[in-house]
């Protein structure tokens, strides 16, 4: 059985999806976690309440992660509570139905901004942070399937998941001589409240 007691994780839009199976999971490992809620208090603070029965430390808190100032102190406030960050997980993301003809240019900004923004916006932190300390770590984008083949009528979800894997595989080679290795995973569908 794997085993990360003493790592200490951040996931990205943690408090419900794939995310809150992801802080379960890393807990039950023995990790330390914190995750990120945008709006919804009560996912967040439940989820919490699950993970309870779990040994290591638990830390969540309100962030947007399209805004790269919230980004910044969330992942201060993380540091003050856990000390380092060493795996990061990039997992929060937006998913709506959307004919490109009819597509607010809203709705494609909010997409880019919450899917692929944000990526580079906790990796840009992190990555500071752990070269800093001359420390390695380990980056985990989530993109999908839909990065890979395309998507009709979520074009907007499909491009800002295949920058994902793009990005990925850019970091990964920049970063890999550093001792920090950034890998992808591209789920097909997942039963979760977004599907």
């Amino acid at each position: 059985m794997l085993d990360f007691t003493g790592k200490n994780v951040i996931v990205t839009g943690g408090s419900r999806g794939i995310g809150a199976a992801t802080v379960q999971m890393f807990m039950q490992l023995g990790a330390n976690v914190a995750y990120n809620y945008n709006k919804n208090y009560r996912a967040a603070k439940g989820l919490s309440e699950k993970c309870g029965r779990f040994e290591g430390k638990l830390f969540f808190a309100e962030c947007d992660v399209s805004d790269y100032q919230e980004v910044q102190q969330f992942v201060k406030k993380v540091i003050d509570q856990l000390g380092r960050v060493d795996i990061l997980i990039n997992n929060a993301g937006i998913w709506e139905y959307g004919k490109i003809e009819e597509l607010p240019v809203d709705a494609w900004r909010k997409t880019m901004q919450t899917n692929l923004d944000s990526v580079y916006y906790f990796s840009h932190v992190i990555v500071k942070h752990w070269k800093e300390m001359s420390a390695s770590g380990v980056i985990i984008n989530i993109s999908s399937t839909a990065g890979q083949r395309g998507e009709a009528f979520h074009s907007h979800y499909a491009a800002t998941k295949g920058g994902i894997i793009s990005f990925t595989k850019s970091l990964a080679a920049e970063l890999g001589p550093d001792g920090i290795r950034v890998n992808c995973v591209a789920p097909g569908w997942v039963r979760t409240d977004m599907s």
